[in-house]
């Protein structure tokens, strides 16, 4: 059990340490914008054009429009079209010649997620060096992951999942685990005691962190760390979002839980209690990555069975845990009787749940995450490679039950006087199941902040994959218009980040002869990713690019890249 408790606090250590220094692209993500970024236009726009990965909350979210001195010169009527909630736009008046800056900041009408970030934009003449000036102060949108959010949304799924796991393991594990034992009704009664004040805790639990929830989620739409009821933001935030309304939504069916599985069970109102248990479930993959999909129907219908499968084996094993503590009391051998019981029992259940998790966790992984490439570099691949890290302890605990204990304790339990200390291992196993459970369900918590990988990773102006020798090479040309751009590559070998590269740079050569070759050495972001930002795609024109990788005992591999790069606001093509 120490070992436990010393995995506890490495995990939260860990969290603390990573969600401080990583910064992660929040989830309404900009795709592209009229004009675009670095754009050189001969005249004025009539207005700024936003288009987002989710739709945005028209009253919570904002174009500001600034000229050279920072003055704001947009009419300062932001608004979402009305016909397509992902496109955000403002109007600009009659510009004169000068760079203007458009600086931007949404809130994510499906999780409530706020992002902002900036880019210049010139009309008529502009000097050359204050446009490259000024692209290098493009603000990307990047957020840092809030770990009390983080705490508070794992916390908010425990809740929900010892409510949903809890009833079920009660009808379907204890009741008749305990008439085959046969053991006393007055013995039950603690169990009922028991039962009565995990549902209350598990309420209370919800309760708490939905509000909590809500007070960080405005706060950050508003601009600080908390927003209150009594301030203007915070009813904004509650009406005007899909966030805001699940969480009302969350406590009224925490309301009808707690008039159904508070009072004294009878025939009818645990079932009852499971039904709700059920949508209040839905409520968070409403709020999903899943939900903003394009169709979203079948992801938030996965995600949901998903929930609901993690609710009945994890949510489970906290009133399995608490059966086992109560049934100390009993003798030795109606103790270990009753035990062989209920691990088959609650086997077939938990079984059960971790097929479906498979299969819906798989077919997540594929919408979420694409490829192993995908995987490997992004930090929500991270993010899962690690819950699945700590979902194969438990697993491999769950199997130890089954093969093992299992037969063991039904041996045991036809001896006289059972088997109280193989009772007491199992004891120990159980709550080690336990505490990984909530250590996923917290780190769930993370995930559900991170954008999936392939929203991360979405193309953005030029995005191309190429073999180079044993190379698997993406190059990413961000905003891919003339002048200043942002270049990404990722870099992998049989699946896997390539780390051992000495040198990463790229060649850029006119087709048409226009201007003079150029080249620039990239800087590592680790992990087999390379970044460089500069004005080297300075024209249209028919550009090859090679990316050239240097390593240790092995010839230079050249991956090559033909670029048509067009104006400004024209279709350019790979």
């Amino acid at each position: 059990m120490k070992q436990l408790r010393l995995l506890v606090l490495i995990l939260l250590v860990f969290l603390f340490a990573w969600s401080g220094v990583t910064s992660v692209q929040a989830h309404a993500m900009l795709i592209r914008s009229i004009p675009a970024a670095n754009a050189s236009l001969a005249s004025a726009p009539a207005q700024v054009e936003l288009f987002f990965s989710e739709a945005v909350a028209s009253h919570l979210s904002k174009i500001v429009v600034k000229d050279a001195s920072g003055k704001q010169v947009d009419g300062g009527d932001s608004h979402v079209d009305a016909a397509d909630p992902t496109h955000l736009i403002v109007t600009l008046p009659h510009l004169g010649d000068g760079i203007y800056m458009v600086v931007w900041n949404v809130i994510s009408a499906t999780d409530g997620h706020q992002t902002s970030g900036s880019f210049p934009f010139a009309v008529g003449k502009v000097d050359a060096s204050a446009m490259a000036m000024a692209g290098s102060q493009i603000a990307v949108p990047k957020t840092s992951i809030p770990v009390l959010e983080i705490i508070i949304k794992g916390f908010l799924y425990v809740a929900a999942a010892m409510l949903t796991g809890g009833v079920l393991f009660t009808f379907l594990v204890w009741s008749p685990s305990c008439k085959n034992a046969k053991i006393p009704d007055e013995e039950l009664r603690s169990y009922v005691r028991f039962s009565h004040n995990l549902n209350l805790s598990g309420l209370a639990l919800l309760v708490v962190m939905d509000v909590l929830t809500l007070f960080l989620q405005a706060g950050q739409a508003n601009g600080t760390l908390l927003s209150w009821p009594w301030q203007a933001g915070f009813l904004a935030f509650l009406l005007g979002t899909r966030a805001g309304m699940l969480g009302i939504l969350r406590l009224v069916l925490a309301g009808i839980l707690a008039g159904l599985l508070l009072p004294p069970p009878n025939r009818w109102n645990r079932w009852v209690g499971l039904a709700v248990c059920l949508p209040l479930l839905l409520t968070f993959s409403l709020q999903s990555h899943a939900a903003g999909n394009a169709n979203p129907f079948v992801p938030v219908l996965a995600d949901w069975i998903h929930m609901i499968a993690v609710s009945v084996w994890v949510g489970g094993l906290f009133s399995f845990l608490g059966g086992m503590w109560l049934a100390r009391k009993l003798d030795p051998e109606p103790r270990t009787r009753l035990t062989s019981l209920l691990i088959p029992h609650f086997t077939v259940l938990a079984m059960t749940s971790v097929g479906v998790l498979v299969l819906t966790g798989t077919y997540a992984t594929i919408l979420r995450v694409g490829d192993i490439a995908a995987l490997l570099s992004s930090t929500y691949g991270h993010a899962l490679l690690i819950k699945l890290a700590l979902a194969a302890p438990m697993l491999a605990l769950g199997a130890i039950n089954f093969l093992f204990t299992t037969p063991s304790m039904r041996r045991g339990a036809a001896q006289p006087g059972g088997n109280p200390g193989l009772v007491g291992v199992f004891s120990n196993l159980l709550t080690g199941e336990v505490i990984l459970g909530v250590m996923i369900l917290v780190w769930v918590g993370l995930l559900t902040l991170l954008p999936p990988a392939n929203n991360a990773m979405a193309p953005m102006g030029f995005n191309q994959t190429t073999k180079a020798d044993d190379l698997t090479v993406t190059l990413n040309i961000d905003p891919g218009q003339p002048g200043m751009n942002t270049f990404n590559v990722v870099i992998t070998s049989g699946g896997k980040p390539v780390t051992n590269a000495q040198d990463v740079s790229l060649e850029f050569t006119s087709l048409t002869g226009s201007m003079p070759p150029s080249k620039a050495a990239m800087g590592s972001q680790g992990g087999g990713k390379y970044s460089l930002q500069g004005g080297y795609l300075a024209m249209p024109d028919n550009w090859d690019i090679k990316v050239v990788v240097t390593r240790p005992a092995k010839f230079d591999a050249y991956a090559d890249f033909k670029y048509n790069l067009t104006q400004p606001g024209s279709k350019t093509m790979p």
